[in-house]
Order: structure tokens, then C-alpha cells, then sequence
């Protein structure tokens, strides 16, 4: 066998390995998920987009609550199942309001720590050095 044949078996045996490689922790699934839907949705990544950036001016359970209710049950139906199964019950009338205005405020801190390497610099210098030393393109503000 050539090794133009060669690559190309090998290749096709990586890429079916990786495309049934599930994430270890639910939340890197979830997350990876909700990050494919917005790639996709120009409306859905708008609504995640606006959600995020205005949730940390919220002091109250209810203020979120009701946030997450105007910018992401219109596109609730475009999202993964898992973060409707997630919408459902933090909005259920059986769900203590401050639980769910917390479930939903750290699930976001969860998420924004994959892209925030800290609030200040100093902070981020050590991270931005490591993610450099592996290769990583980043930008920050």
C-alpha cells in the first residue's frame, strides 16, 4: 500500500473515532452542544449573546428568572434538549424562584469560565502564557 493510501486509512480511522468520542463531563456535552446550535442560529447566538451580557446587572432570582424567559424561550425549540429540560425546570412553578435564578446564574459562570481567563490582568497573565505555549490564538479586553 502507498502512503497516500496509508494517510488516508488512518485518517478516516481518527476521524471515526473522534466524531463518536462523547465528553467526559456532562457539561463539556452540553456546553459543546449549545456552542454548535449559536454557530448555526444567527437569532439563537444573538438571544445566548444578549442573555449573557446583561445577566451580571441582575440583582434578583426574579430579574433573571425573567430575563431567561424574554431572550431565550422564543428560541427555545431551536436549543438542545438538554438546555430546554434545564429552562423547564428552573421556570416550573414547583422550582423556588432564588434556586432557579441561581441554578441559571451559575451554570452561565460555568460556561464563561471556558472563555474568561480572569477579571483582571494580572490574573490572566499566567493563563494567556500557558494557552501561548500551547499554540492558542486569543483575544482579550
Amino acid at each position: 500500500m502507498d502512503i497516500e493510501k496509508q494517510t488516508q486509512a488512518i485518517g478516516r480511522r481518527l476521524l471515526a473515532q473522534f466524531a463518536r468520542r462523547r465528553p467526559s463531563h456532562p457539561m463539556e456535552y452540553l456546553i459543546g452542544r449549545m456552542m454548535e446550535v449559536s454557530m448555526r442560529d444567527d437569532e439563537v447566538r444573538g438571544s445566548l449573546l444578549r442573555f449573557v451580557d446583561l445577566l451580571p446587572a441582575l440583582q434578583s432570582s426574579d430579574k433573571v428568572l425573567r430575563l431567561l424567559k424574554e431572550h431565550l424561550l422564543p428560541v427555545a425549540s431551536r436549543l438542545p434538549r438538554s438546555m430546554r429540560v434545564g429552562m423547564t425546570s428552573v421556570l416550573s412553578p414547583l422550582m423556588p424562584r432564588p434556586l432557579g435564578g441561581q441554578i441559571v446564574r451559575r451554570g452561565v459562570e460555568q460556561v464563561a469560565r471556558r472563555f474568561i481567563a480572569a477579571t483582571l490582568i494580572k490574573d490572566a497573565a499566567p493563563v494567556l502564557r500557558r494557552l501561548r505555549k500551547k499554540g492558542w490564538d486569543m483575544t482579550f479586553d
